[in-house]
């Protein structure tokens, strides 16, 4: 059985932090159902992902809607790549 965490709500404040390990972990006490895990973290795992993690990129809109019988569809001009599994 795996433990996820989004599912269950728990966000890095969730924690207690029992002790610092060096200049960049954590020891943190984790709830019961997740006493399989490592209890070290590094901090970079302990704080909120950034709205954009890349810097000063702009996301271009999306082209507009065509609509084809009534319903909305996006004309694809070429598949720049392709993968099968």
């Amino acid at each position: 059985m795996r433990f996820n965490m989004i599912s269950q709500n728990y966000t890095a404040s969730s924690f207690e932090t029992h002790q610092r390990i060096g200049r960049y972990a954590y020891r943190l006490v984790l709830p019961p159902p997740m006493r399989r895990l490592h209890p070290v973290f590094n901090v970079v795992k302990l704080s909120p992902a950034p709205d954009d993690p890349i810097v000063r990129r702009r996301r271009n809109p999306p082209p507009p809607l065509e609509l084809v019988d009534g319903e909305e569809e996006y004309i694809v001009e070429e598949i720049l790549n392709s993968r099968m599994f």
